[in-house]
């Protein structure tokens, strides 16, 4: 269980960027328009279960691992890629302010839960997808009971 320990330091973190660009955007919009046309099992199934997935294995796993092999002998290696794996998430994420900056601080959270993961000889996949999916769950939920 110590091994896995940093997830829920990760997923403080996230919550508490969040919280705080929520105070300096509360008049934008912080629910993605793309999600709200769909019924509410299907947005649970794709914003808690689908999208960190695929976001997981595309922004982390694919960009920290290709990238790992590319940049080998780079010295700050995981630095630039935790800024890249962010750069590339937040891309996905373009809607608003609000989001840009969420996404992006949400990046290099889940590519720091990435690193960490491996650091510690534990799922990398699966402790990136767990901290994004709780994550998604928790805005999910909130954005339900407040608007």
């Amino acid at each position: 269980m110590k091994k896995y320990s940093f997830l829920i330091i990760a997923l403080a973190i996230k919550i508490g960027v969040s919280g705080l660009l929520h105070l300096f955007f509360s008049s934008e919009s912080t629910t993605n328009p793309n999600v709200n046309t769909l019924d509410t099992t299907d947005e649970i199934l794709l914003i808690v279960l689908a999208a960190p997935l695929f976001e997981t294995l595309i922004f982390q796993f694919a960009v920290i691992e290709l990238g790992s092999m590319l940049l080998a002998k780079y010295k700050y290696k995981n630095l630039a890629l935790t800024i890249i794996s962010a750069m590339l998430f937040t891309a996905s994420h373009l809607i608003n302010l609000f989001y840009l900056l969420h996404s992006f601080t949400s990046g290099l959270v889940l590519a720091c839960t990435y690193f960490e993961a491996k650091k510690r000889d534990a799922n990398a996949i699966a402790s990136t997808f767990i901290v994004h999916s709780i994550f998604n769950f928790l805005s999910f939920f909130l954005n339900q009971v407040f608007t």
